[in-house]
């Protein structure tokens, strides 16, 4: 009679557990990854607005005087406005770097696509995609909080870029919202310039599976890349 090992039903559970685990890390590798980070910084942006529900636009968007007479008014470039600062870094920083993890995820599928780079070269040039993505966010936010260009808003209640001033609007906002988007389709476009040459070549070799697989995933992107 074969006796029973306790250590036996540990070891099945363990190796259930790690291959989750490498079933987890295989649905976030580069360059799906780009697009959990994105969809990460869009909820942090979101966050901003609860926050305002929360804590009411009246506190995050205006000062209030020490003088119990005074009359509120609306922050600009005031850097003693705690939870105006606190909805800029929400939503500038994460609003700009959720752009640049955009740009990433058309690289990641322009090198995957075009350049027909493997998951694991496209994870060897990930820290660049992490050094862009957070790096200019952080800088273009301290500019815009060293030269106090936010200002609180009447409509929405939340602090953001000063829109009354069109400089700090087109510098901060405009321009690199346009690069990163004029980048990001550049890439995509070069992707999907190489995904065609390779439906064509399957068409002529008359792999049909292969090319309904590759339309759908070209149908994927876009609508990843229009919704965006």
């Amino acid at each position: 009679m074969e006796k029973v090992r306790p250590w036996c039903g540990h070891g099945r559970t363990r190796t259930a557990t790690e291959q989750n685990r490498t079933a987890a890390g295989a649905c976030c590798r580069y360059p799906e990854r780009s697009a959990v980070l994105l969809a990460a910084c869009s909820l942090v942006c979101a966050a901003a607005h609860v926050l305002r529900l929360a804590a009411g636009p009246d506190l995050i968007s205006c000062v209030h005087p020490d003088q119990d007479q005074s009359p509120s008014y609306l922050v600009s470039g005031d850097l003693h406005s705690t939870w105006c600062l606190v909805t800029v870094l929400l939503l500038y920083f994460f609003g700009m770097a959720a752009a640049l993890w955009w740009v990433a995820l058309a690289a990641g599928f322009y090198l995957a696509a075009g350049r027909k780079w493997s998951r694991e070269a496209v994870s060897d040039v990930a820290g660049y995609f992490h050094a862009a993505a957070w790096a200019l966010p952080a800088v273009q936010t301290a500019a815009v909080l060293a030269l106090r260009r936010f200002s609180g808003d009447e409509l929405t209640g939340l602090c953001y870029v000063d829109s009354a001033a069109a400089g700090s609007l087109v510098g901060f906002v405009l321009a690199p919202l346009g690069f990163y988007l004029v980048a990001g389709l550049v890439l995509v476009g070069a992707g999907f310039v190489a995904m065609f040459r390779i439906r064509a070549d399957l068409l002529e070799s008359s792999a049909l599976v292969g090319s309904r697989q590759l339309e759908k995933l070209m149908l994927k992107v876009t609508n990843c890349a229009v919704f965006h």
